[in-house]
């Protein structure tokens, strides 16, 4: 988790670093809060709470996704596959 709580910034509230397994599927949920004055982010891998930071600029709503993989140059192969992939937004009342 980067770019918290500003562009740039990585100044996460908790971040855990635990095993990422390899070659069985691995459960991640990710809720992001893009309220302009508190937004926050919080990361699960199989419900277990990994990270959390604050999140600043939002305008309350997502504006953009990216699903990939992101990784150090001297990677030279990897497959990424997401499977049953959901986004959900939710309104304030």
């Amino acid at each position: 988790m980067f770019h918290v709580p500003d562009q740039g910034q990585h100044r996460p509230l908790l971040e855990t670093h635990p095993p990422f397994p390899q070659r069985t599927w691995v459960h991640l949920s990710i809720r992001i809060d893009f309220d302009p004055d508190h937004g926050s982010i919080e990361v699960r891998q199989n419900d277990v709470l990994v990270a959390r930071a604050k999140v600043g600029g939002g305008h309350g709503r997502l504006e953009q996704a990216h699903f990939g993989m992101y990784a150090i140059p001297t990677l030279t192969a990897g497959t990424v596959c997401n499977d049953d992939l959901t986004i959900t937004s939710t309104s304030r009342a």
